[in-house]
């Protein structure tokens, strides 16, 4: 409790009663609560979740397995780059059959003349 006081942390307070630990992450914010939850899992429960501090907003332990539950960082990142890169590939795919259907246009056209000037 001293710790969150001089850290100037607010709202945590009333969750830091007897033995607590604390799991942070500066890469990904969700990362802490899943590996907890897991290990819970795994042991009857414990260690038992109290509550989550992200971006300076409590939440307290439902929220927290809630958080859990959604995708890491690197998964909504690649997530947001196979978006990005479908309408891309589409149009790449469309283009392409265009193309191919052009050089097979002109093609047909080259060999309809060669058959008439024969």
């Amino acid at each position: 409790a001293l710790a969150v006081q001089k850290a100037d942390i607010q709202g945590v307070s009333p969750y830091i009663i007897g033995p607590t630990a604390l799991a942070f992450s500066r890469e990904d914010a969700i990362l802490p609560a899943k590996i907890l939850l897991e290990f819970a899992k795994e042991y009857n429960k414990r260690p038992y979740i109290k509550c989550g501090l992200v971006d300076g907003q409590v939440f307290d332990a439902e929220q927290v397995i809630q958080l859990s539950k959604l995708p890491g960082k690197e998964q909504l990142l690649a997530q947001v780059f196979a978006g990005l890169k479908s309408p891309i590939t589409g149009f790449v795919c469309a283009l392409s059959g265009i193309l191919s259907k052009f050089v097979r246009t002109v093609d047909a056209i080259r060999e309809a003349r060669e058959e008439a000037t024969e």
